[in-house]
């Protein structure tokens, strides 16, 4: 795990898996610099709403769901 205190964010690195948690403006630099480095792919079936980590599937859902 790696948390950069400036921007507010959480990388998490598992083996060849990386997850980038925090505010959404700060996103797009941050995957373009660790692409400088490292050769990243985005996993088939990945959008803006979909992604995966450790082989499975985490969907943001924008409204509130009730049990």
């Amino acid at each position: 795990m790696y948390w950069h205190e400036d921007k507010r964010l959480l990388l998490i690195v598992y083996v060849d898996d990386l997850l980038l948690s925090g505010p959404k403006q700060h996103m797009p630099r941050v995957w373009s610099e660790l692409g400088q480095e490292f050769k990243l792919q985005v996993p088939a079936g990945d959008d803006e709403s979909t992604h995966t980590f450790l082989g499975l599937s985490l969907i943001h859902i924008s409204e509130p769901t009730r049990p």
